[in-house]
Parts: structure tokens; sequence; C-alpha cells
């Protein structure tokens, strides 16, 4: 499927629910480097007073939407620091990670479908934090590495916390995803980063 069609799917489901999409506006793709970009044009001039798009809550992936997945409450419970009550990107990211685990049947599945690839995000530090490549970001700027740490260790926080809630009590359904090796990392490595590129 072309992306304007992936893109026309989206805004034909942002209508489907109240909500509103400019016809003056189109999606525009590029690939550089295997790398998908994604640019907004006009295809007419917008005054300014004129409204591009009104995107419904139902329609977003919010903080709260964790609450509705089935048996989060035992998660919930387990959680001894209150890190999902009290941490937004616990409740996006395993929100983000629940709902793509579901695919089509997932009542957002026009917009993740819309949201980059793993591949398009490889050369986010949290994908590239290794040893040698922390070493070369302190020579370059301490600061910056030391974000980088906080970042790093923040995602590893949460990733164990989900390891050991989903095999206690599993929400994302790991199956549908064949025999990929570290699926269950690679998800929520890819909701974290676009918790963080997003939010």
């Amino acid at each position: 499927m072309s992306t304007n069609n992936i893109f026309d799917k989206l805004a034909n489901w942002i209508r489907k629910n109240d909500g509103f999409i400019s016809p003056s506006i189109r999606v525009v793709t590029s690939n550089v480097d295997n790398i998908t970009s994604r640019s907004i044009y006009t295809i007419k001039d917008i005054n300014g007073k004129e409204s591009l798009m009104r995107i419904p809550l139902k329609c977003k992936i919010h903080s709260d939407l964790v609450y509705d997945i089935p048996n989060v409450d035992k998660w919930i419970q387990n959680d001894s620091q209150n890190m999902i009550k009290t941490q937004t990107f616990y409740r996006i990211v395993i929100s983000l990670v629940y709902q793509k685990s579901l695919g089509k049947k997932s009542f957002y599945y026009p917009y993740i479908r819309t949201l980059p690839k793993s591949s398009d995000l490889k050369n986010h530090v949290i994908f590239n934090n290794t040893p040698e490549n922390m070493n070369d970001w302190k020579k370059c700027s301490s600061s910056f590495a030391s974000d980088v740490q906080i970042t790093s260790d923040a995602f590893s926080n949460l990733f164990n916390f989900i390891v050991i809630q989903n095999k206690e009590f599993p929400i994302i359904d790991l199956e549908k995803f064949g025999n990929v090796e570290n699926i269950l990392e690679i998800l929520v490595k890819w909701a974290y980063v676009i918790f963080i590129t997003r939010g």
C-alpha cells in the first residue's frame, strides 16, 4: 500500500471520529539512505485563520489509555515504586506496545501504521548506546553523554519492569511477531523512542 494511501486512511479515520483534516494539505514521503522522512505541504494558499487539523482526544494515544488494557491492574498492584501512576512515559510506552501488539485489531491502527519503524529510528542514541559510543560521546560532550545515560537508565528500568510483569501477567501478545529474537526489547525501544521524539 502506498504511503499516500496510508495517510488518506489516517485522515479518513480522524474525520470518521469527529476530527478534521484540511483538504489543503498533503503528506509527502521521501526515503534517503533507507530512512523514511515525511513532511506536510499545502496544495493551495492557506489564510491565517484557517484550521488545518483538529484531532479528537479519542484518536490520541494518551497516558490514561493504559488503564483500558485488560489485566493492567495486576501490573499496577505489582508496581511497588508506583511508576505507572507517576511516570507518563511508562503509561504511554506500555499503551503503545500493547496497541502495536493488537495489530489491525487496535482502534489506533490507522495512526500506529504511520509511525516510524524501528529501522527508521536506528540512528537514535537508544539504539546505539554501546560502551564504545558512550566513550566517544563523553569525549565530545560530557553533558550529552550524561543525558544519554539518564535516558538509557530510564529505558532499562522501564524495560525490566515490562519483562517481569509480562512474564507473570501477560498483556502483550508476542506470539504474533513470530520468532523474532528480542522482540519485546525491540518493541519497548521503539515505543520509548516514539514517545521521546513525539513528546
